[in-house]
């Protein structure tokens, strides 16, 4: 009995220093959190430019998302930021200030700071702090130069979302500017037929993507985001294709075919379902979501025929519609695939 006291008070008596020790070092890792009078005094931005920034501007400017890429201006917006709003962005002050310093870009490289970043200002999940401070590490240790990003060392689901969304910014920008290109020169009626087909079409994206994938876990963003992403490379692909004078195979071409493959295809999804009438799930997308994303999809395809014959008419209806239904014949499909070892999902 008295052992089983010892023990007892022995345990008591650990939790408490644990506690007490955690506290310390939460307490000691406040105390040591990067301010901005801890950079260069040449570095900061001067009075003026303290009211030229908003929030996020660091971030844009160090990728050149909206902004012309500008590693100065994204340091001086980055020190603001620090100081105005403190750690409040997962690509925040911290963040670009610590990728700055790491890399020398637009200031004088200084590891030391970017390392002290990394370890009191820049959130993330435990390994991923960790993960930074080494490659840090190894940076500093290294004559070989190497360039540093806060994406490098991900662990966790969320930050995998986090720089998917970073991933899809930088893409879109660049599918946004050459597409722009493209239709500045078209006259103002193609522009404004361009206008609305791409309207639409981005409303069918940001749809399928939202119910047609798989929303359970820290990694669903990053899911959401690719496939968001996959969809409109196709959509930017497509135009470029159109626009560099190639056509579809039009003599090959058969959309009744296509159409009924597509429905045999449907139809084993709805027996899966029980004729639809129960929640399906596929990862996690239940058989309602197929089903109403599958309703946007004949406008979408609608949409893109119009479109197409319009704008390049060498190209005929028939072979966007069958070009169209062979796409989601392959998205469909990856349901199946995917599917095919649980139950009897595949007759």
């Amino acid at each position: 009995m008295k052992n089983l006291i010892t023990v007892k008070i022995i345990l008591i008596i650990f939790l408490i220093v644990n506690i007490i020790i955690s506290n310390h070092i939460k307490a000691d890792s406040k105390d040591k959190k990067i301010k901005i009078s801890d950079f260069p005094a040449k570095d900061l931005p001067d009075e003026l430019g303290k009211s030229k920034y908003i929030n996020g501007d660091s971030y844009r400017y160090y990728y050149g998302i909206g902004k012309q890429k500008n590693y100065i201006e994204a340091r001086y917006a980055a020190l603001i930021e620090l100081e105005k709003y403190g750690d409040n962005k997962v690509f925040g002050g911290s963040a670009i200030l610590m990728m700055l310093y790491a890399n020398g870009l637009g200031v004088t490289k200084n590891i030391n700071l970017a390392l002290n970043l990394a370890k009191y200002n820049v959130k993330g999940a435990t390994a991923e702090i960790e993960g930074r401070i080494e490659s840090l590490v190894k940076i500093k240790n290294s004559k070989q130069p190497k360039f540093f990003d806060l994406c490098d060392d991900i662990t966790s689901g969320i930050m995998m979302g986090y720089c998917a969304i970073r991933d899809s910014d930088i893409e879109n920008q660049n599918f946004d500017s050459t597409i722009s290109r493209i239709v500045e020169k078209w006259d103002k009626e193609a522009r404004i037929e361009f206008l609305y087909f791409r309207t639409k079409i981005m409303e069918y994206i940001d749809y399928k993507s939202e119910t047609e994938t798989d929303r359970t876990g820290s990694a669903a963003t990053m899911v959401k985001i690719e496939e968001r992403q996959r969809l409109r490379k196709f959509f930017f692909n497509a135009i470029i294709f159109f626009e560099s004078g190639k056509t579809l195979n039009n003599k090959d071409s058969d959309c009744t075919k296509a159409e009924k493959e597509l429905s045999n295809i449907y139809s084993k999804l709805i027996k899966k379902s029980k004729g639809g009438h129960s929640e399906f799930d596929i990862d996690t997308t239940i058989w309602f979501d197929i089903q109403s994303a599958q309703y946007k999809w004949f406008e979408y395809r609608e949409v893109w025929t119009s479109f197409v014959i319009s704008r390049y008419p060498k190209i005929s209806k028939e072979s966007v519609c069958d070009w169209i239904t062979k796409e989601r014949i392959k998205e469909l499909k990856v349901f199946i695939v995917e599917n095919k070892n649980q139950d009897d999902y595949v007759d």
